[in-house]
């Protein structure tokens, strides 16, 4: 038996991440190509997010994705291959292809 998803708000899996400090969702899917250089804040806390709240790790060159953030807001370690909800978020996981 599949979970019913429910239509929402339409984010990649590959954007969001969770406050290293706070926990807190956060969502990079309308930030600007030239803000990916900048400092953010969490959303709820204000304290500065890095490449872990988003799932990163490693060191040099291994530096990666590692985990994603997965049903009921938690982080899992391999990607999820089906759409699911968060809150009024419809995650998908991959990006949507825009065709012309």
């Amino acid at each position: 038996m599949s979970k019913k998803v429910i239509p929402g708000r339409l984010v990649c899996v590959e954007a969001l991440g969770l406050c290293e400090h706070c926990g807190a969702l956060q969502d990079v899917t309308n930030l600007p190509a030239d803000a990916m250089s900048a400092k953010w804040g969490c959303s709820a806390c204000g304290k500065i997010l890095t490449g872990k709240s988003f799932g990163y790790g490693g060191k040099g060159r291994s530096y990666k994705k590692i985990r994603w953030v997965g049903p009921g807001k938690k982080w899992v370690n391999e990607k999820c291959k089906d759409d699911f909800n968060i809150g009024n978020l419809l995650v998908i996981p991959e990006p949507l292809k825009t065709y012309y």
